[in-house]
């Protein structure tokens, strides 16, 4: 008999997939492979996206090697780096992973709900109207940083070394850019893999929202994903701003993700 995966870990596992594609983004970019986590190399000194990603239980004191491991290996590479954690995932008694990260020079950053769906909602009567169109060339990879920079005020030009470079994109992941009227006005990843399909970067520019375009290309995103996938759980990490939409369309919160960064 096969043991369905937990979702938080459904949830660790697609994030830890996800977070590996920003080590493709430039030449400069590594990724190593340790064993219950992975260490992503973005290659831009931009701590977001240099991140340890913790995807299987582990006991405390293996916790405390795993961030070793990564403390090293961002210390060659001269960047600042994250950690995204369930701390759940960390088991024993001993010190807490929150006080292990602090020890290290981590700041807490952030925290998002890991939420996951099995069946999704059913969707309003009535959609609006959105060209959606996939992140396949520089004319859509432009308006995708563009709009990612905008809203998670992110610079310029480490929107534009991630998202513009048609190296990121190479791996399961898929991109899209909703368009109304021919103005791009809003974005989601799914990312296929590990189990799920994982949704990121899901946003809507400021002018744009509270029209169901955010809903509308998460739909959009979520049914190419399972067609090509055949996975049937979603998971997500949510922030306030989308606790409201997610639920309506049957996810529910399984996990906690605290986000701890050097800067």
């Amino acid at each position: 008999m096969i043991c369905p995966v937990p979702d938080r870990v459904l949830i660790a596992r697609n994030l830890r997939s996800a977070m590996s594609a920003f080590s493709r983004s430039t030449e400069r970019g590594d990724l190593r492979d340790l064993g219950p986590a992975c260490v992503s190399n973005s290659g831009l000194d931009f701590s977001v996206f240099n991140a340890m990603v913790l995807s299987e239980p582990v006991e405390q004191a293996e916790f405390a090697r795993l961030l070793d491991e990564a403390a090293r290996f961002f210390h060659e590479c001269r960047v600042g780096w994250s950690c995204w954690l369930d701390e759940a995932m960390v088991t024993g008694r001993g010190t807490p992973p929150a006080r292990m990260l602090e020890m290290r020079g981590l700041l807490w950053t952030a925290e998002h709900e890991g939420m996951a769906a099995h069946r999704m909602g059913a969707a309003p009567a009535q959609m609006p109207v959105l060209e959606v169109r996939p992140v396949a060339n520089e004319a859509a990879r432009e308006d995708f940083w563009r709009i990612c920079a905008e809203v998670f005020l992110l610079p310029y030009a480490t929107a534009r070394g991630i998202y513009g470079s048609a190296r990121f994109w190479e791996g399961v992941l898929r991109g899209w850019v909703g368009y109304e009227q021919g103005r791009p006005m809003c974005i989601a990843i799914a990312n296929a893999d590990a189990g799920s399909v994982g949704l990121y970067s899901v946003a809507t520019l400021p002018a744009w929202r509270r029209r169901g375009f955010g809903e509308a290309i998460t739909r959009h995103a979520l049914e190419d994903a399972w067609a090509r996938s055949g996975f049937s759980a979603s998971i997500l990490q949510a922030t306030p701003a989308g606790l409201s939409l997610y639920r309506r369309m049957g996810y529910q919160t399984r996990s906690r993700v605290t986000v701890w960064s050097t800067r």
